[in-house]
């Protein structure tokens, strides 16, 4: 018996998985992708706590800032770290970020670089 269909059905479900959690702003009007699964509007999701070390930075891959996929999870945009204003970091292959020159009153925000070009910068948040 072959193991063919099981692993094609294996895939497309973790394809759902994939395309589920990474959930992203869908273009105007849309509720879902062309499956029929119903998406959520999720934003950047950016987070700043304190602790000991600085403060941490954690945010969300959007789905269509996803490109594809590493041993490590999914690739895709690179991404500009803002504190008060200025740019004070560019991570790659990561959503989270360590500030270890932060103060309690910071303001953060974080911007994706698809292409060379910052896209979808988000909402500020504070620790």
């Amino acid at each position: 018996m072959s193991t063919r269909p099981t692993l094609l059905r294996a895939g497309a479900a973790a394809a759902c998985a994939v395309t589920l959690v990474l959930g992203g702003p869908a273009p105007a009007g849309a509720s879902g992708d062309r499956a029929g699964i119903r998406l959520e509007r999720l934003d950047r999701g950016l987070v700043a706590v304190p602790t000991a070390e600085g403060v941490f930075l954690s945010w969300r891959l959007l789905r269509h800032e996803a490109s594809g996929s590493s041993a490590t999870g999914l690739t895709g945009a690179d991404f500009h770290v803002y504190r008060d204003g200025r740019r004070v970091a560019t991570v790659t292959d990561s959503t989270n970020y360590l500030d270890r020159d932060a103060t309690a009153s910071a303001s953060y925000r974080v911007a994706a670089v698809v292409r060379g070009r910052e896209i979808d910068r988000g909402a500020a948040v504070s620790p």
